[in-house]
Formats: C-alpha cells, sequence, structure tokens
C-alpha cells in the first residue's frame, strides 16, 4: 500500500523535480539546522541558540533509537522504487521530518514570546507548515521514506519542541540562576562518554547511527569549550546594527565552506564529520566572538545605540513642545473669547 504511494509521487520523476526536491529536502538535514545555530547564536541570543542546539541532538538520538528498534528498510530497497537521493540507515520515522518539525516549532515558540499581533504570527506559522508539508512530500519522492514515516517524524518533532520546551520552563528560575547553561554543558561530559564506550564496544547501530552520534558528540565538545570560553573571557555581545549582521553571517559561512573542503580528504565519513563539526562548532562560539569583538568593538555597537535612543527621546521631545505650543494656543484664543 504505502510502496504504492511512494510510486504515486515519482510518476511525474524527471530531473528538474529530481533536483527541486533535493533542495527542498536539505531544509531537514543537520547541515541546516547548524547553518541556523550559527545564525542564531552569532547575531540573536546564545542561550537560546545552547537550547535550540540541546533539545535538536536530544530529539535527533531519539529518532535514532526508535529507527534501530522498528528497522524498518527503506522504499527504494522494493521493486520499482526509484533511489533518487540515496540516504543510509533505516526509514521510520523520518529524521528530515522529525528534525524540521522541531526547529519549526521552537521558531514558531520563540517569535509568539515577543511579537504580539496574530496576523504577523499566523503568517510565520502558516509559512513553517507549508515548508515543513515540502520536506516530507521530498522525502517521499526521493524515495527514501514511506507516508507514515513522514507523518510520525513531523508529529514527532513537534510534540517533542511543545514537550522540551515545556519542561524546561517548568525548572524554577532560582535554579537556572544557580545551575548555568555552561554548568549543565560540562555535567554532561561522564555521560557522553560512557554512551561512546556502549556504542563502540558493544557494537550497537548501524553506520548511519554511528555518523549521527559522533557528529553530536563533536557539535557538544566544540560547544562546551567555545560557550565556556566564551563566558569567562571574551563576553561577546550578539547586538548590531543590521549590516553587521550580514558581515557576520558572511564571515561565519565563509569559514564553514573553507572548513568543509579542508576535510575533503578524509575518506571515512564518521571521521570526517566528526572534525568537520567539532572545528565548525569551534570556529562559531570561539574564534568568530573573539573576532567580532575585536572588528566590531562594543564601544562602536553602544554608540549606535545611543544614537537610536537619543533619535527616540529627541522626538519625544519635539512633540511634548509642539503639544504645550497648541495647548497655550488655545488658552490665548479662549481669553480673547471671554473679553
Amino acid at each position: 500500500m504505502e510502496v504504492n504511494i511512494v510510486k504515486f509521487f515519482q510518476k511525474a520523476s524527471c530531473s528538474f523535480l529530481d533536483g527541486v526536491n533535493s533542495v527542498i529536502t536539505v531544509i531537514g538535514e543537520t547541515s541546516m539546522l547548524f547553518m541556523l545555530f550559527v545564525a542564531i547564536y552569532l547575531c540573536y541570543r546564545k542561550e537560546f541558540a545552547v537550547k535550540y542546539l540541546f533539545f535538536f541532538m536530544l530529539s535527533g538520538l531519539i529518532n535514532g533509537a526508535i529507527k534501530s528498534a522498528v528497522a524498518r528498510p527503506r522504499p527504494y530497497t522494493y521493486d520499482g522504487v526509484l533511489d533518487v537521493r540515496h540516504t543510509t540507515g533505516y526509514s521510520f520515522p523520518s529524521g528530515h521530518s522529525q528534525n524540521y518539525a522541531l526547529q519549526a516549532t521552537l521558531i514558531g515558540i520563540e517569535y509568539s514570546k515577543y511579537e504580539k499581533r496574530n496576523s504577523k504570527r499566523w503568517i510565520l506559522y502558516s509559512s513553517l507548515i507549508v515548508v515543513g508539508l515540502l520536506v516530507a512530500i521530498s522525502r517521499i519522492y526521493l524515495g527514501q521514506h514511506f507516508l507514515t514515516d513522514v507523518l510520525v517524524g513531523l508529529c514527532l518533532g513537534t510534540i517533542l519542541a511543545f514537550g522540551f520546551e515545556t519542561l524546561f520552563n517548568l525548572i524554577p528560575q532560582k535554579f537556572k540562576k544557580i545551575v548555568t547553561t555552561q554548568s549543565v554543558l560540562l555535567g554532561l561530559i561522564p555521560i557522553a562518554m560512557i554512551l561512546i564506550v556502549i556504542i563502540e564496544y558493544l557494537n550497537l547501530g548501524s553506520e548511519s547511527m554511528l555518523d549521527m552520534f559522533y557528529t553530536y558528540l563533536a557539535i557538544y565538545v566544540g560547544l562546551v569549550v567555545g560557550y565556556s570560553v566564551d563566558k569567562a573571557y571574551i563576553n561577546y555581545k550578539e547586538d548590531a546594527v543590521w549590516y553587521v549582521q550580514l558581515c557576520k553571517i558572511v564571515i561565519a559561512v565563509l569559514g564553514i565552506v573553507t572548513l568543509s573542503f579542508a576535510f575533503d580528504w578524509v575518506s571515512n565519513q564518521v571521521v570526517r564529520n566528526f572534525y568537520f563539526y567539532l572545528t565548525s562548532t569551534l570556529y562559531v562560539t570561539l574564534v568568530l566572538p573573539l573576532l567580532f569583538k575585536l572588528i566590531f568593538k562594543d564601544k562602536y555597537l553602544k554608540q549606535e545605540k545611543v544614537k537610536v535612543v537619543k533619535n527616540k527621546k529627541n522626538k519625544k521631545d519635539k512633540e511634548n513642545i509642539n503639544q504645550e505650543d497648541s495647548t497655550d494656543i488655545v488658552e490665548v484664543e479662549f481669553e480673547k473669547e471671554n473679553n
């Protein structure tokens, strides 16, 4: 039944649609989610970026555990199904769909905290839902997932995002002040080491599962080191004027692309991804904050903010003066009429 659904989507298969769906499916990949983390960390808020990345890695581990337990073959293993863009590992549930649903839900929750106008919120929500459906369809079209894979992936990602966010909000504010993000990250190191021993020496999980685990481990180690050093010594500020933010993104992307080419010579994908994500995370959380603090100095950014504040004050002062002048005119005219 579900094989026929995949074949139905592939009836219109052509090089153009292959290319379009191959581009759309990238939205749910680890590399794209990592780039979103980069933008959030450097330009929006570091604490939210760390929380976002932590939730994403937890969701990925849950997805990998379910895949290993269910062990459902991918659609392209069946006769008559095209393998347009090959993916290793098991099929259920869809990691791409789950990844996208998680990040879209977290973005929606964060946006709703600051945007109170329902019209703008619903425009964002609708856009996120449409993109999510396109990602799910692309996974079916490419022959990598069944319909139930993507539906469960979308639902699971959404549920996990709300669940993680709810649990995080239940933590008392006093406890959050005592147990900082930095201390939580450092405290998880022993757990990560235990997981390495279990997975490596007991030969658990497929190659794709190992690749995912070591990728997350690399990101986690880089985040612990970079975030800790930044908090202790650099104290990088995310706020800046829009053209400075744009420069940050361009520099970050160029550096990450360069690192990607630098590790192309490594033949083992697991090893390559480990070193690439380790160096990329250190580059984003340690090197770039130090570089940006030297280039875009805090004093310069504060001056920009001061100018904005002064302009607002001047406008308010002018409005107050105009109001006072108008009341004086009304009072004079009233006196004339009485005379």
